[in-house]
């Protein structure tokens, strides 16, 4: 699925679950019993009557107030959440406490009791099998929020190529042992307060075989419009454009325009045959079978502060069996109304996000 999973504990006794690891939301949830639509996930269904620490929130607390779309059962006067992805996928539920057990893999653990998620008992789209989703934005239910000084406000993530044998894992990492090693580079997270949950950074250019192309700035940077309309909650903020850099999301998103150029710098300098694999999702496609050592024009994505240069395999992905069809893993972002730096662009890296310092720092590894 392109997705990448970390395992949590909930619950008292805890029990184990997968679920994908997003940067690019908030929300920890997870398919709860009873459920009236949940789809076939790997692991046991979380059951919460089994718990001894499970419980519903009130929703008049702040937590409640703040999800994207939340409401009150005429019952119980609980909060009962909505939560959308880009994708369309989506869950509704409970958003209730419970306590979060997370465990190294050298097998010691740490327990977070009154840990905020959701009980998703209406759960729709494809999340590969996974149990939920583990949100690690910077909006105050994620988890890297509500874990805040306990992790020192810091995580890291080396991702394995997403063609490596399943058996391999990637290592997570929470507080001050998230750091990275030698050629590292850093950039600045910008805040964006019509989007707080984002990792926005700049970019500021993009060359392909060392050619800098022409870009406008705001398809690639974000600007932020204050609506001078009072409203009784908070102030409106339009925003447009931006880059953010999203662990849930497979491919590298640009705005149209900008896409548009970086594909066509890519198909200008290579002689290759091209390959219609639109069916996978992939725009621009070619064929390796007698060029399986082809090398592929540089791609440097310009951020502030620093460049960012990465290999060819995190850019152009083999996406066949026989391996003869070789894919340039990026596309349109289309009304999204951002770009993303997808984790396929991020494999074999050390990725930081320290928000103490508002940072994403990055050093290449063999993960």
């Amino acid at each position: 699925s392109g997705a990448y999973t970390m395992e949590i504990e909930l619950g008292s006794p805890p029990k184990k679950f997968n679920a994908i690891v997003d940067t690019g939301s908030d929300l920890v949830w997870i398919q709860c019993k009873p459920c009236s639509q949940c789809y076939s996930q790997s692991d046991p269904i979380y059951d919460p009557s089994a718990s001894s620490t499970f419980a519903k929130t009130s929703c008049s607390t702040s937590s409640c107030q703040s999800l994207p779309a939340s409401g009150c059962s005429s019952s119980a006067k609980t909060c009962i959440y909505g939560y959308q992805y880009g994708d369309s996928s989506s869950t509704q539920g409970d958003f209730a406490l419970e306590t979060l057990t997370l465990r190294s893999s050298g097998g010691s653990s740490k327990a977070f009791p009154n840990f905020q998620f959701g009980c998703g008992r209406l759960n729709s789209g494809s999340f590969g099998g996974a149990a939920g989703i583990v949100g690690l934005g910077q909006g105050k239910i994620s988890l890297s929020t509500q874990l805040g000084s306990a992790i020192n406000n810091k995580f890291s993530y080396c991702l394995v190529d997403f063609d490596d044998d399943s058996s391999k894992t990637s290592p997570l990492i929470f507080g001050s042992s998230a750091s990275t090693g030698s050629g590292a580079i850093s950039t600045p997270i910008i805040p964006n307060s019509g989007r707080s949950t984002y990792y926005f950074v700049g970019l500021e250019g993009i060359s392909v075989g060392g050619k800098q192309l022409s870009l406008a700035t705001r398809a690639i940077d974000f600007l932020s419009v204050r609506s001078k309309k009072k409203l009784r909650v908070r102030a409106l903020e339009v925003n447009s454009g931006g880059t953010i850099f999203d662990s849930g999301t497979t491919l590298t998103l640009l705005d149209d325009a900008v896409y548009s150029k970086v594909k066509s710098a890519f198909a200008s300098s290579v002689s290759l045959p091209t390959v219609d694999a639109s069916s996978s999702g992939f725009d621009l496609c070619y064929d390796v079978s007698k060029s399986k050592n082809f090398k592929f024009p540089a791609l440097t994505l310009a951020f502030k502060g620093t460049k960012f240069s990465p290999p060819q395999k995190n850019y152009f992905v083999i996406v066949d069996t026989a391996e003869t069809v070789a894919c340039l893993a990026m596309g349109g972002s289309g009304s999204l109304g951002l770009g993303i730096i997808g984790n396929l662009m991020q494999q074999n890296y050390h990725v930081v996000y320290d928000r103490g310092t508002s940072t994403i720092s990055m050093s290449p590894a063999q993960c």
